[in-house]
């Protein structure tokens, strides 16, 4: 369950230094809708490669009680780019 906007956004700055100490492959940390509340939105780079033992630990399920929302994407901005000119 989530937490009510004012408490996210009191730990968001100790919830992006955690989440970005924990996983290099982090790009974004922001607060979004969880359930009827408000959670942690995390997005990472799944495509990212790193040396072995690079990633210290798993990314926290929750921090203070407050949710964590995972989503990993592939992220190459080339392939975005070259996507939006053959668009337009």
């Amino acid at each position: 369950m989530g937490v009510a906007l004012q408490e996210a956004e009191e730990t968001l700055d100790e919830a992006v230094k955690v989440l970005y100490q924990n996983d290099p492959r982090v790009r974004s940390v922001g607060i979004g809708r969880h359930n009827d509340s408000y959670g942690f939105h995390v997005i990472r780079n799944a495509a990212q490669v790193l040396p072995l033992g690079e990633v210290s630990c798993p990314s926290p399920l929750a921090i203070h009680n407050i949710p964590i929302v995972l989503k990993s994407e592939v992220l190459n901005f080339y392939e975005r780019v070259e996507k939006k000119k053959h668009q337009r």
